[in-house]
């Protein structure tokens, strides 16, 4: 017996022996290098969960691979995570002050975090130690940039432009320095640059169409005739001066006249407004007229209006205009909202409801379709139905007339210096009669 079980304990102990030589063979050791490659190649494809899950798994195997934690840092700094993305940076420099890419990680790391000066004195360093790279100086460049600090930063992108002659984000960032110093043409050399040497980048082709039409002065003078279907009725008739000056990107004051002929009374109006971005996504427009005799139209008119972006296709449109006549005040709230089904058509709807002291609400819907069939080319084709909001200029057309109708009009930039607006509106009312309403606006920019 106790030969038999020698013998089936012999056996037992052989086949597991086996089955572990034969398991092992079958799953290959983990090797670290070459999950440091997949993980960075899911990383450069834009993987960047999956990445950061093969470092993770890779530093909890192989924690002094500090390449792959300088990674995993990296990817941490992206998402947001930079407290701890500078752990690991300083982790790793603890061991191995001199690891390059740990320093440039944590010098970019810290840009984004507000923290420029640190930043930019770990940068001078390794442009110090490496004054051929055109990495440091080009990611100094962008440091002086977020930080405000132009003037060096387009030191740091000429630098790196001598080093690197043909690379087109070197190109880039010397165009947005420029157009960000105000200086138009050299922006506009660069982007022409970069154009070529890239034709199909985005940034490049509109910034040159930009640039190119950019005017930081315009005077717009319009004229408009409006006649009325039954015979009798004195044609209406308005002749309008504005000029714009652009302070920068962001500011645009104007100044109004116009002169209105309507009823028999002719009337003159003065006034000025801005156009202004406020931040990214926000716009706001604002404009006041007086009328000095206010016969036919109110002794006052303010309007002021937001436009802010919800998300990347919607913009919702805030505004409120106040008239004051003689005897009264008339509120109108503007709300509205815009759609961008393509960047080249957008659909604006808004609606106007007049609070008049002594009357009922008076309100109006407008509808437009926009499209832009070329770069400097914008149709729209729209209508509206309401009470005669729009273009009422005295209490009684606000509180009694009701309209419906519908207008189409073309805008095209002509040349650099010539710009047209037309348009086309049929007005169907309840009183006095229909009309036709013919406007064009010629602008001159210089």
């Amino acid at each position: 017996m106790r030969v038999h079980a020698g013998i089936v304990g012999a056996v037992v102990f052989f086949s597991c022996c086996t089955w572990i030589s034969a398991f092992s063979q079958s799953v290959p050791p983990y090797d670290p290098d070459s999950a440091f490659v997949h993980a960075l190649g899911l990383q450069r494809a834009g993987e960047l969960d999956e990445a950061r899950q093969g470092f993770r798994l890779l530093l909890s195997r192989f924690p002094d691979y500090h390449d792959a934690r300088v990674q995993y840092a990296l990817l941490l700094a992206w998402n947001g995570h930079y407290q701890v993305a500078l752990l690991h940076f300083d982790s790793v420099l603890f061991v191995q002050p001199s690891h390059v890419e740990a320093r440039f990680g944590k010098a970019q790391t810290l840009a984004w975090t507000g923290r420029y000066r640190q930043s930019v004195d770990i940068l001078l360093a390794l442009i110090q130690e490496y004054p051929q790279s055109a990495r440091f100086l080009s990611e100094a460049g962008h440091v002086y940039l977020r930080g405000g600090a132009l003037r060096k930063a387009l030191e740091y992108y000429e630098k790196a432009y001598i080093r690197l002659p043909n690379d087109t984000e070197v190109m880039r960032d010397l165009a947005r320095v420029h157009r960000s110093l105000g200086n138009k043409e050299l922006a506009l050399y660069w982007y022409r640059k970069l154009l070529a040497a890239s034709p199909g980048n985005d940034e490049a082709r509109a910034e040159v169409l930009r640039l190119t039409y950019e005017a930081d002065h315009e005077i717009q003078l319009t004229a408009a005739y409006e006649s009325f279907t039954i015979e009798g009725i004195q044609e209406h008739t308005l002749f309008q001066a504005e000029y714009y000056y652009a302070l920068n990107e962001n500011w645009k004051p104007f100044l109004h006249f116009s002169n209105i002929s309507k009823f028999s009374e002719r009337e003159n109006r003065f006034g000025g407004g801005f156009y202004a971005i406020l931040m990214n996504s926000l716009s706001s427009f604002a404009q006041v007229i007086v009328s000095p005799n206010a016969i036919v139209v109110p002794k006052l008119d303010v309007t002021a209006e937001l436009n802010a972006g919800i998300v990347r296709s919607v913009e919702l449109i805030g505004g409120f205009r106040t008239l004051q006549f003689d005897s009264v005040n008339v509120n109108i709230l503007m709300p509205g909202l815009t759609w961008y089904i393509v960047d080249e058509v957008w659909f604006t709807t808004r609606g106007y409801f007049g609070l008049i002291p002594n009357h009922a609400t008076s309100s109006t819907a407008t509808m437009a379709l926009s499209f832009r069939p070329t770069p400097l080319t914008i149709m729209r084709i729209g209508g509206f139905s309401g009470n005669e909001i729009l273009w009422a200029t005295t209490i009684s057309e606000l509180s009694s007339i009701r309209s419906s109708g519908g207008f189409l009009g073309i805008k095209s930039r002509l040349d650099p210096h010539l710009s047209l607006d037309a348009q086309y509106l049929y007005t169907n009312r309840n009183f006095p009669s229909h009309s036709h309403l013919m406007t064009v606006t010629v602008s001159v920019l210089f």
